[in-house]
């Protein structure tokens, strides 16, 4: 499936998507990926987001830095279209394997559309 940032996300900067993706996320306990994976948020701060799922790293906390999700919406925001697949070879490797909660916080802040 490909998905999309929504218009009024394309036009802002990665730095203010990435407050807009922190502010949507700090009230909630929990959130889905795009197959329905669940992953508890544990932290929301503008330097980085800690979250926990039990199908990942044994259910062991992990974090997303600002640095790194900015990096992210900067290779979406270069694509008309995306997927979990067709962004791979465009991911530094320290994003790569955070692509599923990447998306999850894009969805659940109301930033993504198919």
């Amino acid at each position: 499936m490909k998905y999309e940032l929504s218009e009024k996300s394309s036009n802002l900067s990665s730095e203010k998507l990435w407050l807009k993706i922190c502010g949507s996320l700090v009230d909630k306990a929990e959130i889905y990926s795009l197959t329905g994976k669940v992953y508890q948020l544990m932290d929301v701060s503008y330097a980085e987001i800690i979250y926990s799922s039990p199908s990942r790293n044994n259910g062991e906390p992990e974090s997303i830095l600002s640095e790194d999700c900015i990096a992210f919406l900067e290779i979406l925001k270069q694509q008309n279209s995306f997927s979990t697949a067709s962004i791979k070879e465009l991911l530094p490797s320290v994003i790569y394997r955070k692509r599923s909660p990447l998306f999850a916080f894009l969805i659940a802040a109301g930033l993504m559309s198919e």
